[in-house]
């Protein structure tokens, strides 16, 4: 945005969400500009005008990476077929690329803000804030999931709720990220389909415990611990610790610790609200459960460890945890059921040890029997026992 027209706009921007929509004057957006009105008029008529013109923009975006990923751009009823011929690696790696959108591109998170800011004071900007942001999503995702559902690609569930919960993470992401984004997660399950049936004796509320009790592990595994160990070494913080009787088995154990502390508030927080709140009732034996997560939990931290170790800059630390972190999240059954995932999709997720992790906490936590449930066990102490030595061996201070 380097053009006159394109400064206009980002400065407006700031201006309104900082300040709202109503408090900014065209005479503010030129003085930020370092011109005059009459200048800032020969480009924009008024300040309606730069206000549409910013949405236009955020249109063209969202327009332009729908294309790019093969995504529908019509309405849905003007072209229902496109919504079903949606490869779900197109749909993963556009999701992706809208959550780094919203949270790191400066126009678009300007414009959550002012929409954030004014939605309570402005019902046009309330109803903008639930277009782009909240109930729009939710409605794009369900029409694909519907027609992907009609085609056999997905199981046939109840489309709405699928959407809710696919989109419900990345709001939350968007929103607050953390602790509490599990929490808002498991409220939001509850409000549409929390107490109803999801299978023989259980209802989503029970399949969704353990899942969402596995999004701080993920979060604390796969983001916390590389990126906190990547800025220490770019800030030559641990190349000061090289000269001290430290080992790297103290530096990798105290960011475990940290991130487990997290890990454990995010559990604590959902078991709290589900217990209290929303009348859960754990059926299967507690002290197992907690074993469960706590062998989850390590072996998870240990490809965090793993990946902290191997990435040397911060620049290559963000490009692994985007690749490992994402698809963790999104299908090893943390967020989206594993239950609702295709048969061919299943066996390739398996892969993935958080997939592991969720289906013996799942299991335990249900009261069910998990076939195999040993050799899970064995596969995740292997894991931790694997990449930790290989953590210590290749740990480089600087």
């Amino acid at each position: 945005m380097g053009d006159t027209k394109g400064r206009i706009l980002l400065t407006a921007l700031q201006l309104f969400s900082r300040d709202g929509y109503e408090a900014v004057s065209v005479r503010n957006i030129a003085e930020a500009l370092d011109m005059t009105k009459g200048a800032l008029y020969r480009h924009y008529k008024n300040k309606r005008d730069i206000f549409d013109s910013i949405i236009d923009r955020m249109i063209e975006i969202d327009a332009q990476r729908a294309k790019d990923y093969q995504m529908p751009v019509e309405q849905y009823d003007e072209l229902p077929d496109s919504y079903g011929n949606t490869s779900w690696k197109n749909i993963v790696q556009y999701t992706i690329e809208q959550l780094k959108f919203w949270t790191e591109d400066n126009f678009a998170v300007l414009f959550r803000r002012m929409l954030t800011l004014e939605q309570y004071r402005n019902a046009e900007m309330a109803e903008l804030y639930s277009q782009c942001i909240v109930e729009g999503p939710v409605s794009y995702m369900e029409a694909m999931f519907r027609e992907l559902m009609k085609k056999g690609i997905l199981k046939a569930e109840n489309p709405r709720q699928l959407a809710v919960e696919y989109y419900a993470p990345l709001f939350l992401l968007i929103s607050i990220f953390g602790v509490a984004m599990p929490v808002g997660v498991m409220i939001l399950i509850n409000m549409i389909a929390g107490q109803k049936q999801a299978g023989a004796g259980f209802t989503y509320l029970d399949s969704s415990f353990a899942s969402l009790i596995a999004v701080g592990i993920c979060a604390a595994a796969f983001m916390g611990i590389p990126l906190t160990i990547a800025d220490y070494r770019d800030k030559k913080i641990l190349k000061h610790f090289f000269t001290t009787p430290c080992s790297p088995m103290w530096i990798l154990g105290s960011d475990m610790l940290c991130a487990g502390g997290t890990a454990l508030l995010s559990a604590m927080s959902v078991a709290f609200v589900s217990v209290v709140f929303l009348g859960y009732e754990m059926k299967g034996n507690v002290l197992a459960f907690m074993g469960s997560w706590l062998l989850t939990l390590v072996s998870m931290f240990s490809i965090g460890l793993l990946m902290a170790s191997l990435c040397r800059t911060i620049k290559s630390v963000n490009a692994v945890t985007t690749l490992v972190y994402f698809p963790m999240l999104f299908l090893s059954g943390a967020t989206i059921p594993y239950e609702l995932f295709p048969s061919g999709l299943q066996k390739i997720v398996n892969v993935l040890p958080l997939t592991q992790g969720i289906k013996l906490m799942k299991a335990v936590s249900m009261g069910m029997e998990l076939e195999n449930i040993w050799r899970i066990v064995v596969l995740l102490v292997g894991i931790t026992v694997i990449c930790t030595s290989i953590s210590v061996k290749v740990f480089r201070w600087e």
